[in-house]
């Protein structure tokens, strides 16, 4: 039997299942709920994916949690393997709308020296044509010391107060003015 609550989803309306096995998979899950539940929710549909309820079970003896969100069928576009400038910008501002929110994602940009915002993994393309953020379970509260209006196009500024931000930027701007991509696998959900 599993269990869920908040669940509300048009019958017409495709979903992603997130599913963990385990207690501490289903805490860091219901971290991950609580945030598009609370901080993530004016974003939802938007920035971030459209949160339908959260899961939780057991079968066979094993703790089962399932996360259900709006689905979002892939990265592109592309050119020649890489994420196109529109895309790129389009990522940067949806980092400054989580962070104009207050949340700090945590993941976005794992290596430092990964141009294309780690491996895009977390970017995903919604059916509209806009991006959604996804992966909240390492995200925290963040008081954002700059605005998004603060940083406009593909500018870069100091990232001493918040490098996710800042490599948000940083990485936009490098993509555009260098033409500098990382030839990295996407995923194309």
């Amino acid at each position: 039997m599993i269990r869920g609550t908040g669940c509300a989803i048009p019958s017409d309306t495709q979903v992603a299942a997130k599913w963990v096995r385990g207690t501490q998979a289903i805490e860091s899950l219901r971290q991950e709920a609580t945030m598009y539940d609370n901080d993530l929710r004016p974003l939802q549909g938007s920035s971030v994916p459209t949160f339908f309820g959260m899961f939780t079970g057991v079968h066979d003896g094993v703790d089962l949690g399932c996360l259900v969100l709006e689905w979002c069928p892939g990265n592109g576009p592309v050119a020649d393997g890489k994420p196109t400038d529109d895309v790129l910008h389009m990522r940067a501002q949806a980092v400054r709308s989580l962070h104009d929110a207050g949340v700090h994602h945590g993941q976005l940009y794992e290596r430092p020296h990964a141009l294309c915002v780690s491996d895009g993994r977390h970017f995903l393309r919604a059916k509209d044509g806009t991006i959604r953020i996804v992966d909240f379970q390492r995200a925290t509260r963040h008081h954002c010391v700059y605005r998004s209006d603060e940083i406009e196009g593909y500018g870069s500024f100091d990232s001493s107060e918040c490098q996710e931000l800042a490599f948000a930027a940083e990485y936009s701007h490098r993509a555009y003015m260098e033409g500098q991509l990382q030839s990295i696998p996407w995923n194309a959900f």
